[in-house]
């Protein structure tokens, strides 16, 4: 995604693991939030997962928390229905897990 070349180190660092884990084709990435150094998302039909590094972003990679925020949209417009699950301050580990479960389920 040519938008990353913006974006901090930790989120595309982390950007890159999650294509990897569900595959480029089973995803679409989506950048509602170009300002946002921090944030990126991902986005399955009517699910949208929004991470972001923003609350820590003077850790070191090995300490990095993330927040993440779990969204159904409409899949027209990308409008936010509901917020299904709000993840503060999770590990890599956790974050993969939740999102692969997530935008899997």
């Amino acid at each position: 995604m040519d938008d990353l070349k913006n974006k901090e180190q930790s989120i595309i660092y982390i950007y890159n693991l999650i294509v990897e884990m569900l595959g480029e084709d089973a995803i679409e990435s989506v950048d509602f939030w170009e300002a946002d150094l921090y944030a990126t998302g991902f986005k399955k039909k009517d699910k949208l997962v929004y991470v972001s590094t923003w609350g820590c972003r003077d850790c070191t990679q090995e300490n990095m928390k993330y927040y993440a925020e779990f969204e159904v949209i409409d899949e027209v417009t990308s409008e936010t229905q509901s917020i299904a699950k709000m993840l503060k301050d999770v590990s890599e580990e956790v974050l993969l897990k939740e999102v692969y479960d997530y935008l899997n389920g």
